[in-house]
């Protein structure tokens, strides 16, 4: 070999050939070193095929192996998954309650109608009391209950000499007749 103008080997490599990673191929034929005959040849051929056959089946069962502990793995992230999602669902509902229950403590702190609770808004007690306060306020009182004598007219509590039926059902057939 010889030396470049820098003291270094020659390379008689051309760039193309370096770029396509080309290698030289020596062409002369390679004595074998053992002879075989026809026979043995094809034994060998026979030989080499069932261990590729063999290799192929490893390699088959191997891969099958592997599908099945992926979609186990799938199945156990989905059924990780599920769990995350109900564990979600079940704080999620919890809030909820905790929510309705403050909202409700509040209602009755603030003297508002426990039907009207579920409008209170607020993330502390404080907000919540002074908005329920605030409701309260808008919200029109509360009408007293209906007596006896206004749901059944001239049975309870008529006086004494007025013409009034007294009789359980009279107020009923007036009711009827559209009287």
């Amino acid at each position: 070999m010889s030396e470049n103008e820098f003291g270094l080997p020659q390379v008689e490599e051309t760039v193309a050939d370096s770029i396509s990673g080309a290698e030289q191929v020596d062409e002369t034929p390679v004595e074998p070193k053992v002879k075989l005959t026809y026979e043995e040849l094809e034994a060998e051929v026979a030989k080499t095929r069932r261990e590729a056959a063999r290799n192929r089946i490893g390699k088959n069962e191997e891969r099958e192996k592997a599908e099945k502990y992926d979609e186990l793995m799938k199945a156990q992230m989905s059924e990780l998954d599920r769990e995350k999602a109900e564990k979600a669902e079940i704080r999620a509902e919890l809030a909820k309650l905790h929510l309705e229950k403050a909202q409700d403590r509040v209602a009755k702190k603030a003297g508002l109608d426990p039907d009207l609770a579920d409008r209170i808004k607020g993330n502390t007690e404080a907000e919540m009391l002074a908005d329920a306060k605030a409701l309260a306020a808008k919200a029109p009182a509360k009408a007293a209950a209906p007596t006896a004598r206004e749901l059944r007219p001239g049975v309870q509590g008529t006086p004494v000499g007025t013409d009034a039926d007294v009789s359980g059902d009279a107020w009923l057939r007036s009711a009827l007749r559209g009287k």
